[in-house]
């Protein structure tokens, strides 16, 4: 249900657009004035599905970062929320939650419920000693590893979770989600209380029969209390004992969190969704995934029923890889019947391209909404002075500008917000060519390391395969073991096996099943060798046409090094060779085995109505020699050409596999999208896009948005048999394809005339401070529109003119331009040095009911003149205390030589100044008079001082020293600091220009005493004519 748009009605002295009813201003809490903010500081007003109280219908996209608490620029770029979590560890003290936290009021919260956090040590009152899990060793695990067995130590964490989520209920009103412990993805658990469990478990998974346990684990137990859990580094010695264990554990984690996200309901009167924050790593990357707990296709249908149709995960990366994660999740995540709409998709509850360039960001991020996304928190918005993983993954460099990939977000948002009802709606298109590559996680907690970092797949790597077809134009999606069943895999054309050595019987049925009605399938290696016990198995042999007879482990002069040939020769090289013979099936490369003993196989077999092809060798490993990473994409062309695979798609002048074409998007209503986008820095030159679209979509025109620009321009296109063909401009990184049947017209804007642009984004206008631009509304109309109103909104003090526009009736196929010049103030009070000024427009139907918004920013060059900068580089404190104004000077200090201090100067690095002095923690002196002495790098206009009191004793007075040279000073000011109620003191000074400053303290007596920090504030002197 959309929820009613209200117009507030605001107090004398508001202004208002002529003709318009959108407000300047917004009153978030009307018994506090201070809260009045700027409209364009309001999600509300980016939104239309989201009313004044911030209460969001269905069809609510959460947009947000997080590192914002107080909403300084979140809104402002379209997004809406930002995250805040919580360790509880007064519950630990027998007390009941009680934190009282002043953040902001304009916007939403995804709050992260830190229950298992709370345990400071392992006594909490009332619940005894507490358990944590043990690893293989006997050693204990911490903090957050919990023992899931114990029935007090589980308790708490459920009680500290209800009673820190009732406490936040009603703390924060704007709370939209909560999740919980940040990426707890617990250890495997080897305590006594688990190894007992494990008996039960596997009494009833081998239904009291020990021989098929034996058999399994190769033993020769004569009771099951025998059968103990392999070390993890023996897990080679006994693959069905550690596939048994790993099913066991991950069967307990994922009972564990639903009782943890009831917990969390209970305490929340509202019942708002519970999602967990998983990570990626446990899905494909063998190292980290074999030692957690977690099975992502058991916590995803958690996410059907706690999260109401979310999944949460925390994803770090791009490209391939990000968009192979997000579908499988939300493949897991949705149900087997594929009309089944009944889910949200993928919340990215933590993401980033690490420190990846923009135009990579733009193609991740984008293309991530056609496999799942529909929600999205990025990590982090940074800040001035930021350090470490605030600095590395963050949107802002230390100095305070904000880095390229920033301004991708108001033009990611401004995509959503155009229509944002389709995008809540969304699903992947039917009746389409595609591929299922399944994702077999047992094989997976198998696989060896690459032995380059933690972070790799497998070996035999599926995301190689996936890039590959990807490159070539196919549809490939990465689904879970259940997704197997006939009534979801049967839309597939084929599937990919890579890998997969274990499955269960009604896996290894299903599969049979979907070749025989007319699948194809490709499988390498032992496919379905094994059953989940890693029994031996051949149900999948007469779908193969093949037996296997072992694993070729080769001779010191003669390894299992394979070669398939291409046209140019045999140029792909494959590792790894099993044994077969064959049954039915026919060797299709039957001249190159004759020729070259080391050539990897490819069989055929004709199984009911459909085909089978093996390969004997790891096809995740396949790389060329003596040629590019074409010839073994090429070669994998050649592999399903000859099974009469068509690729979805084909571009006229798009080369070396670098065009990405995601699934359509459909809505209910018939409307469709088609992200475009590079894989390299390269971008795709202009030229015909053929695709094959699914049959019943009445789009009569196509519009495309780049990310480059938050504009539209339309797109011709032709029919052509099945294929459609778009004639597509040059995409620089990514873009959307809008290929609508109806509804309002969709909002463009283009921002130009600016005198210059912002140095980090070409795209962003940067205007001095009273200059002015032409903000170009554009709206694309898929179909007739009977006309409205748009309006055209800024910070308050910028000049638009004309504020609104009526809109007269349209006509389908049209995109309609509208001029509004917007005028910046030479002054303002809403100037900041970091902050983006956003341009907003909306469109409203004739009952005034607003229809959609479109988003873009520009910058301000302001003058480091004017205004009072800080120059010492202290580091972001708190958002309360964050700097209007601020510049990275590189100032460090320094001491007069003898003097006895206590401070970390001696800590610091090449990247890194460690000086307390300047950053939140004491400095001891040990003599009445200290003097430290800034170095601000170059001479400044200092105009205020600014000293923080620690620890008792503090200063009683104080002197400032200019000079030039650092060896030659005069007293500027002195006198007696007068502390404020958050230990400030702040003097400001008679203008001074100086280079170095020297701040002398006096304490009482001669132990001297404390101080937290010191800031010196200013303006760069003007220039000489």
């Amino acid at each position: 249900m959309r929820l009613k748009q209200t117009t507030l009605l605001l107090g004398l002295g508001i202004a208002f657009g002529a003709g318009s009813a959108e407000p300047l201003f917004r009153d978030v809490d009307t018994t506090r004035p201070e809260t009045r903010i700027p409209a364009v500081a309001f999600p509300a007003t980016y939104s239309a599905e989201l009313n004044d109280k911030l209460e969001q219908s269905r069809n609510f996209f959460p947009l947000g970062i997080l590192g914002d608490d107080f909403f300084r620029v979140v809104p402002q770029i379209g997004m809406n929320f930002t995250e805040l979590q919580h360790a509880c560890y007064e519950f630990y003290q027998g007390k009941p939650c009680s934190a009282d936290w002043e953040k902001g009021r304009n916007g939403l919260f995804f709050f992260n419920v830190w229950a298992a956090h709370s345990l400071s040590g392992s006594h909490p009152k009332k619940y005894g000693p507490i358990r944590h899990s043990q690893a293989d060793d006997g050693t204990y695990h911490k903090r957050t590893a919990i023992n899931l067995f114990d029935p007090r130590t589980r308790q708490y964490v459920l009680d500290c979770a209800e009673n820190t989520a009732r406490h936040f209920s009603g703390k924060f009103p704007n709370i939209f989600m909560w999740g919980i412990d940040n990426e707890l993805e617990p250890p495997l658990d080897y305590s006594p209380e688990a190894r007992a469990a494990f008996v039960k478990y596997l009494k009833k998974a081998y239904k009291n029969d020990l021989a098929v346990l034996n058999k399994a684990w190769n033993a020769n137990y004569t009771d099951f209390n025998q059968a103990q859990p392999p070390a993890i580094a023996g897990l080679q010695r006994n693959p069905g004992g550690w596939l048994d264990w790993r099913d066991f554990q991950e069967e307990a984690f994922a009972d564990y969190l639903a009782d943890y996200f009831a917990a969390i309901r209970r305490g929340d009167p509202r019942k708002r969704p519970v999602i967990s924050k998983s990570t990626q790593c446990s899905l494909e990357m063998p190292h980290p995934m074999r030692n957690r707990m977690v099975n992502h296709e058991r916590l995803a249908a958690l996410g059907r029923t706690y999260g109401q149709g979310w999944y949460g995960i925390d994803q770090y990366g791009h490209g391939d890889r990000n968009a192979y994660e997000i579908n499988y999740f939300f493949n897991a995540l949705r149900p087997v019947d594929p009309d089944g709409h009944s889910v949200r998709g993928v919340f990215s509850a933590e993401s980033n391209n690490h420190a990846g360039p923009g135009w990579q960001f733009a193609q991740t991020y984008w293309r991530l909404l056609g496999n799942g996304l529909r929600g999205i928190n990025f990590f982090v918005i940074g800040n001035f002075g930021g350090e470490r993983d605030y600095a590395t993954f963050s949107l802002t460099h230390p100095d305070g500008t904000r880095r390229d990939r920033f301004f991708y977000l108001p033009r990611f948002t401004a995509a959503i917000h155009r229509r944002e009802t389709f995008w809540s709606r969304a699903f992947p298109a039917e009746n389409i060519p595609r591929i299922a590559l399944l994702v077999p996680q047992r094989d997976t907690a198998l696989a060896a390391d690459t032995g380059r970092s933690w972070w790799d797949y497998s070996i035999n790597d599926r995301l190689s395969v996936y890039s590959h077809l990807r490159g070539l134009g196919y549809w490939v999606e990465t689904i879970p073991y259940g997704k197997l069943a006939p009534e979801f895999l049967n839309r597939f054309d084929a599937l990919f096996l890579i890998n997969a050595e274990h499955l269960k019987a009604s896996e290894a049925e299903n599969i049979a099943g979907f070749v025989k009605n007319g699948g194809v399938l490709f499988a390498d290696m032992r496919s379905g060798g094994f059953d989940e016990h890693h029994i031996p198995s051949d149900r999948l042999e007469p779908v193969l046409g093949v037996r296997y007879q072992g694993v070729y482990t080769g001779i010191e002069v003669s390894p299992d090094d394979l070669w398939y040939n291409t046209p140019h020769g045999n140029l792909v090289r494959a590792d790894g060779k099993i044994l077969v013979g064959l049954t039915t099936a026919r060797l299709v490369n039957r001249e190159d085995a004759v020729r070259n003993f080391k050539a990897g196989w490819i069989t055929e077999n004709r199984y009911g109505k459909g085909r089978a092809y093996y390969y004997n060798t790891r096809l995740g490993a396949l790389r060329p020699e003596s040629a590019g990473n074409e010839v073994v994409r090429e070669w994998f062309g050649e592999q399903l050409a000859r099974a009469g695979l068509k690729p979805a798609s084909r571009h006229s002048a798009a080369c070396n596999g670098e065009l990405r074409v995601e699934l359509p998007q459909v809505d209910p209503d018939g409307n469709a999208a088609l992200i475009v986008s590079g894989s390299t820095y390269r971008s795709i030159p202009a030229g015909e896009l053929a695709v094959t679209l699914p049959t019943g979509l009445k789009f009569a025109h196509a519009f495309y948005g780049p990310a480059e620009t938050a504009g539209l321009r339309k797109i011709d296109f032709r029919r052509d048999g099945a294929e459609t063909i778009f004639r597509l401009p040059e995409i620089k990184s990514a873009g959307i394809l809008y290929l609508f049947a109806g509804g309002a017209p969709l909002p463009g804007m283009e921002l130009s005339g600016a005198s210059g642009a912002n140095a980090e984004d070409p795209h962003t206008p940067e205007l001095i401070p009273g200059e002015s631009l032409k903000a170009t509304v554009q709206l694309a109309a898929p179909a007739d529109f009977a006309g409205g109103k748009l309006t055209l909104q800024a910070y308050p003090g910028w000049k638009i003119e004309p504020a609104s526009i009526e809109i007269p009736a349209l006509k389908g196929g049209a995109i309609t331009a509208y001029t509004f010049t917007v005028a910046t103030p030479a002054d303002s009070r809403f100037f900041r040095f970091d902050r983006p000024y956003p341009v907003v427009a909306a469109l409203t139907g004739g009952d005034g009911k607003r229809l959609a918004t479109v988003n873009a920013v520009h910058t301000l060059r302001l003058d480091r003149t004017r205004h009072l900068w800080l120059l010492t580089d202290n580091p972001y404190r708190t958002e309360k205390e964050y700097p209007e104004f601020a510049i990275r000077t590189g100032a460090t200090y320094s001491y007069p030589a003898g003097a006895e201090v206590q401070d970390d100067l001696e800590k610091s690095t090449v990247t890194e100044f460690k000086g307390k002095l300047t950053r939140p923690g004491n400095v001891r002196f040990f003599e009445r008079e200290a003097a430290p002495c800034f170095d601000l790098g170059k001479e400044y206009i200092v105009k205020r001082l600014r000293l923080r009191h620690g620890r008792n004793p503090r200063p009683d007075s104080w002197e400032l020293q200019a000079g030039t040279d650092g060896a030659t000073f005069r007293t500027i000011a002195s006198g007696k600091p007068e502390w404020t109620g958050d230990r400030w003191a702040e003097i400001d000074l008679v203008p001074v220009k100086a280079r170095f400053i020297r701040v002398v303290l006096r304490y009482p007596d001669d132990k001297g005493g404390y101080l937290d920090e010191i800031e010196l504030y200013g303006s760069e002197p003007p220039l000489r004519k």
